[in-house]
């Protein structure tokens, strides 16, 4: 009985922890990228850099490197001056190579090299397509444990000529206001606030924005079950589908 409350109350423990939210903050303010991901009272990014231990130097060991210089001084003789022989520029032509480089070409594959790498594109292009296949029902799944909330937007539109200024206005709040549509169509959002002026007779525009993610790991983990498992499914039938096929062809042949 201790055994099973022991088994118990572990799987309690993980449980928990899976159903406490990862938090992620990114911004890009000033100009500045900034992300930091925390989880609990745990900070996973950035890590805390560790301050390098400095060595402590013996004043035995300098006294030895300077008695060290001072017998290198010592020994070393000082060079006698040389008169400077002046060199008389050759009156002969320079050599002019006889044989050039030709370019390399490159050569051709073979046929069945070529017909191996077709076929290794075509398996590729199938197993890309047997992920997206099986990772419908669990991308919905993941997208349902992100949520992405307190998004803060401050953007500065700046020209010059008021014209081009009122056109960038307009594009930009076309931009932002499509971007936030596209996202709540995946996940939930929640807006704190956005706020886009229009700034005339000035060059600086501004791109601040700041958002808050919070994701769920048991959810993830339950989404990333359901694609492997589906892949796995998808794998057997297609394994399957590829032998018959081969002893059809074999029985064709004989």
């Amino acid at each position: 009985m201790v055994a099973l409350y022991i088994i118990g109350g572990i799987i309690l423990f993980i449980a928990i922890l899976l159903h406490c939210p990862v938090r992620a903050k990114i911004s890009f303010i000033d100009k500045k990228f900034d992300i930091s991901v925390k989880y609990l009272f745990f900070t996973i990014y950035p890590m805390k850099e560790k301050k390098p231990k400095k060595k402590k130097i013996k004043n035995k060991t300098k006294k030895k490197s300077e008695d060290e210089k001072k017998d290198v001084s010592e020994e070393t003789p000082v060079c006698e001056k040389t008169e400077e022989t002046e060199e008389k520029p050759s009156s002969e032509p320079p050599p002019i190579p006889t044989d050039k480089k030709k370019k390399e070409k490159k050569p051709k594959l073979p046929k069945e090299e070529k017909e191996e790498r077709k076929k290794e594109l075509l398996e590729k292009i199938e197993l890309v397509k047997m992920i997206l296949a099986s990772a419908s029902k669990g991308l919905k799944k993941l997208l349902s444990a992100i949520r992405l909330y307190d998004i803060a937007i401050d953007i500065d539109v700046a020209d010059e000529d008021a014209y081009k200024a009122a056109l960038g206005y307009g594009r930009m709040n076309m931009i932002v206001y499509n971007v936030i549509s596209f996202l709540r169509t995946f996940f939930t959002v929640s807006i704190d606030h956005v706020k886009i002026n229009c700034v005339y007779n000035s060059d600086k525009s501004k791109y601040d924005a700041a958002v808050n993610i919070h994701a769920i790991p048991s959810t993830i983990l339950c989404a990333a079950i359901i694609i492997g498992t589906k892949f796995l499914v998808l794998y057997q039938k297609k394994k399957r589908a590829d032998k018959k096929a081969l002893k059809q062809a074999e029985k064709e042949l004989k």
